[in-house]
């Protein structure tokens, strides 16, 4: 409730408009996951598959799913560890057969 009273006296006041009231009180807010400072290699996965891991997650845009950022680690977290298996079977799906 004091958030609100606040947001209505910095709109009286000129300090911000009514869309940045609305935008700070709205705005979700969250760290990003930063894939360079916070990847790890899991344990037993070579460095070459980690490389390949970490040519491939800058490619994936969650951007537009609801909630993101909330759980992009999660999401990275559980691509990773299933990352093989999902390159092998998207490899065996997009060959185009004669």
């Amino acid at each position: 409730m004091g958030q609100a009273v606040t947001a209505m006296i910095q709109n009286i006041t000129g300090e911000k408009s009514e869309e940045e009231v609305m935008q700070d009180g709205t705005f979700i807010r969250a760290e990003r996951f930063d894939f360079g400072s916070e990847a790890r290699a899991l344990p037993g996965q070579s460095a070459e598959a980690f490389a390949e891991w970490g040519a491939q997650w800058p490619a994936v845009n969650l951007e537009g799913l609801h909630g993101f950022p909330l759980w992009e680690k999660e999401v990275h977290d559980l691509l990773q560890q299933h990352f093989h298996t999902l390159s092998a079977a998207f490899g065996t799906y997009s060959k185009i057969q004669p």
